[in-house]
């Protein structure tokens, strides 16, 4: 059996289940059923063919249900005796594109030695600070798209964002009022669901019927069908970037568009992210229980569960804070090393005196800060000091 007469029958099963009501396809079934007698190489008095022919001038869609289950039940038998030779016409041979080759480079590299990203892109990730692969890597998403989770069609809830496995049945470019769009029809066994992409007419020449898709986006209706507006999608023999899995969502730019940033940072990833050198020491790492450099911006850019992600996140604003206070200690000791004060000392007594004179016993607290500040007096460097208590 071929993959169209397969997709057929799914439908005219569905059709089937859902009582015959003219609802599984977009546009009703009469239109999907000439579309599959013009596309596949059905000799003239097929059975197929002879029983399209005896149904009335307004088609499948003026017949009582009745009548339809009929017509139903003759097209799945039909279906039975189309030859396995009549195929489809072959699509436009789509050729797979050619193995990437390793990306050449360091850290240093311009982010045009990325697959995908010209000189104009180039432009427009300075502007988000990425000017180089390093820069790239540590251009961290904000947040996560949780598209990890697969649903059939038939069980997708209006209004959440969900992922959905659908075979392609038609996609072509269309026209909505003034706007051009690509709107494609896919299905599974549990129902049909419209896709819509707007402006982005060039989707339509990458789908092809049949081609199983995963495609993950907020579901809503439109005329009390289900469809989802500018969902992410790939096929579903690639590995997944954009969808069924948590998809980082990144600070951007205008004409900047996520799913190049996303391919980017793969790429980067990939390639660069076991060279990036790790400021803090294993034993520091372990004892915190913090991940080393590479595998945390490889979990920060494409976690593998949320858990991950935010152990990523903790460790490089551990690391920031780190890297800020030492800062503050270097410049702190460069100044008192260029600095002379007198050195100040009191006398034990004299210090005693002036407690045993308080009207309120010090507490061991205080009188640990006291002996601080008269040690740090009595040295030859500036004291920094800040005392704090109630």
């Amino acid at each position: 059996m071929t993959e169209a007469v397969a997709r057929l029958r799914r439908i005219l099963e569905l059709e089937r289940a859902k009582k015959c009501t003219d609802s599984v396809v977009m546009g009703g079934l009469d239109g999907y059923l000439q579309r599959f007698l013009e596309e596949m190489r059905l000799p003239d008095g097929h059975r197929l063919r002879e029983f399209m022919g005896r149904l009335p001038p307004g088609g499948y869609r003026v017949l009582h249900p009745v009548q339809r289950r009929t017509v139903v039940k003759e097209l799945l038998s039909a279906l039975n005796s189309v030859p396995a030779s009549a195929v489809p016409a072959p699509p436009p041979v789509k050729r797979d594109p050619p193995q990437k080759a390793r990306v050449i480079g360091t850290l240093d590299s311009p982010v045009t030695v990325l697959k995908g990203i010209s000189r104009y892109y180039a432009g427009k990730f300075a502007r988000i600070g990425a000017s180089t692969v390093g820069d790239l890597l540590f251009h961290f998403p904000h947040r996560y798209n949780d598209f990890a989770s697969v649903r059939p069609i038939g069980q997708l809830v209006i209004g959440d964002e969900q992922t959905v496995i659908a075979t392609v049945w038609e996609a072509s470019e269309t026209s909505v009022g003034r706007r051009k769009a690509t709107q494609a029809f896919v299905g599974d066994d549990t129902g049909t669901l419209r896709i819509l992409w707007w402006g982005n007419v060039y989707v339509a020449r990458q789908l092809r019927s049949g081609m199983k898709l995963a495609l993950s986006g907020r579901v809503t209706v439109f005329r009390g069908r289900r469809q989802m507006e500018n969902p992410e999608w790939e096929p579903v023999t690639e590995g997944s970037l954009h969808t069924r899995r948590l998809v980082p969502v990144y600070p951007s730019t205008e004409a900047l568009p996520q799913r190049l940033i996303r391919s980017a940072a793969r790429q980067a990833v990939d390639a660069f992210a076991e060279r990036v050198d790790d400021p803090l020491p294993p034993a520091l790492r372990s004892r915190l229980g913090l991940p080393p450099a590479p595998e945390a911006i490889r979990q920060f850019h494409f976690p593998d569960d949320r858990s991950l992600a935010d152990a990523a996140r903790r460790r490089f604003a551990f690391e920031e804070l780190l890297l800020i206070e030492l800062g503050v200690v270097k410049r702190r000791l460069l100044w008192q090393a260029g600095s002379k004060a007198p050195r100040l000392s009191l006398p034990d007594d004299a210090f005693e005196g002036f407690v045993a004179s308080l009207p309120f016993a010090l507490t061991q607290a205080q009188r640990r800060a006291a002996g601080e500040i008269m040690a740090d007096m009595a040295r030859d460097v500036p004291m920094s000091r800040l005392l704090e208590g109630d």
